[in-house]
């Protein structure tokens, strides 16, 4: 016994850094990849690690969705979903709690404790782009094809096809003109999930009345050719997880 004791204690920082390399493992690497898990997970979803996601029975991935490495998802009751065509760079963090300082309660404690917290779930729409190192906080809802720029900070409702950037976000741009949004939807969404015209016309005497619009409509062969390798190259990934 004295032997194993003396084992012991000469190679405790060893101990310990293996110990806290096996959790890193299992949080980063591990759990993320456990489909089961999450509330949904799109069976054509790809979720790239290391990766954190601290309740991801709360966490809804739908279809076709692409997350790059380094995202974290700091979630307790709040529900955080992400739909279809949806593209995630690198390093982003969303999250859902809103701590209230509470008299007595320090903060090292009120945190994890999740006193007095108000949560709130956090949606990202259908073929939105999330820019690297994005933060969403509790309440986002990015509108469906918005885009976020990198860096921002979200922590309202972002409309729908807005160019969104700054902390907090705010919309500089329009993604497409109506005509564009019109016929890029045909190309993705059936006919009764698509935004209608006079809907667009109302969302652009809103918010985009004397901003640009960024989009191209035109593509090169070789661009389509570039798109046809790369969607064969996700599904690919997929299926090899």
């Amino acid at each position: 016994m004295s032997r194993i004791s003396n084992f012991v204690k000469e190679n405790l920082s060893f101990i310990v850094g293996i110990k806290h390399f096996c959790s890193f493992v299992n949080v980063r690497f591990i759990k993320p990849k456990n489909r089961k898990s999450f509330g949904y997970f799109g069976c054509t979803t790809l979720l790239k690690t290391p990766a954190m996601i601290t309740t991801p029975a709360n966490v809804f991935l739908h279809e076709d969705i692409h997350i790059r490495e380094g995202l974290t998802i700091i979630n307790d009751t709040g529900k955080v979903v992400i739909k279809r065509f949806t593209g995630i760079a690198p390093d982003c963090t969303i999250v859902t709690g809103n701590h209230t300082p509470t008299v007595g309660v320090p903060h090292r404690l009120g945190g994890p404790c999740h006193i007095n917290d108000n949560e709130k779930g956090v949606t990202i729409e259908e073929g939105v782009w999330i820019g690297t190192r994005v933060t969403l906080l509790s309440g986002a809802h990015v509108g469906r094809g918005a885009v976020i720029g990198a860096q921002s900070l979200v922590n309202k409702e972002i409309p729908p096809y807005a160019v969104a950037v700054g902390s907090p976000a705010k919309v500089i741009a329009s993604v497409f003109s109506i005509e564009q949004i019109l016929e890029h939807e045909r190309h993705l969404y059936k006919p009764e999930e698509r935004l209608s015209r006079e809907y667009l016309e109302e969302l652009f005497a809103k918010y985009y009345d004397g901003k640009k619009s960024i989009g191209k409509s035109d593509m090169s062969e070789e661009d389509r050719k570039k798109i046809k390798e790369a969607s064969q190259s996700l599904f690919n990934k997929i299926k090899v997880e």
